[in-house]
């Protein structure tokens, strides 16, 4: 527990036992607040990393998917008819079409 010199002082002068566990008891509500709280902050950081992580692996993942599927650059597509004619279809002649 990290008290400051005053703090310390006033609980040290104390007498009266009743009122010094009153004092320390008030002094380690306060730091079991202050834990509550930077361990909320960390949790929170903590879920903004994942989630920058996971977005910059998602968008990792659209560049490969976009490059191997023939967009030229990113955001424009390659024309269908140009994609069509280089990604050969595996498509049984007599499959039903429904």
């Amino acid at each position: 527990m990290n008290l400051d010199f005053a703090a310390r002082q006033q609980l040290l002068e104390e007498n009266n036992i009743l009122v010094r566990l009153g004092m320390l008891y008030g002094f380690l509500n306060r730091e079991v607040d202050i834990l509550n709280l930077e361990r909320q902050i960390q949790e929170e950081v903590k879920e903004n990393v994942d989630k920058s992580q996971r977005d910059y692996y998602l968008r990792e993942q659209m560049k490969v998917i976009s490059s191997s599927w023939g967009r030229t650059k990113p955001g424009r597509m390659m024309p269908m008819t140009t994609w069509s004619e280089s990604k050969p279809w595996s498509c049984p002649r007599n499959a039903a079409i429904s």
